[in-house]
């Protein structure tokens, strides 16, 4: 006969001569014969593996739950990024790109267009559309003068930084 730790969470797995206590967990030894102490090793070892199993199931979890709060943040940001005339990643030519469609934007409405037209004729007060108009021309040219200043900096600081 020997004795085994009969605790399935300790790691102690070794059969001992002696009476006594497990080195591992401090729980006490109980008497098996061969079959039992093959059985309580066995399921020792398959109930380890349970748990490697379990404990890695729960790092992936935890992994995967951390990337999706990076890809959250990371989308947020960018949607906050979006909102603005421009940003410190706006590459140059998306920079230029943006100036130039708000200029033939710009032209459109100070042209006008056969829908503003006919709404002028088919409204009997003219005056607001046209300084409604006006108001969004003003606003339009005032981001490309924005822009515009953005686009100076930076060719003044490739500038400096050249020097």
């Amino acid at each position: 006969m020997s004795y085994m730790c009969p605790d399935m969470d300790c790691k102690f797995n070794k059969q001992e001569r002696n009476e006594g206590y497990c080195p591992e967990c401090g729980a006490k030894l109980k008497k098996v014969g061969f079959r039992e102490a093959l059985r309580l090793a066995t399921d020792k070892k398959d109930g380890s593996d349970v748990r490697l199993e379990k404990q890695e199931k729960k790092e992936r979890k935890e992994l995967e739950k951390a990337e999706k709060q990076r890809v959250k943040e990371l989308e947020k940001a960018e949607k906050r990024l979006n909102k603005l005339l421009f940003h410190d990643q706006t590459p140059d030519p998306e920079l230029k790109r943006s100036i130039e469609d708000d200029m033939l934007n710009l032209s459109a409405h100070e042209a006008g267009s056969a829908w503003m037209r006919a709404g002028t004729l088919l409204s009997f007060n003219s005056r607001d559309q046209m300084v409604g108009a006006g108001f969004k021309a003003l606003i339009d040219q005032q981001k490309v003068l924005i822009k515009q200043n953005e686009q100076i900096l930076r060719e003044l600081k490739k500038f400096n930084s050249l020097e």
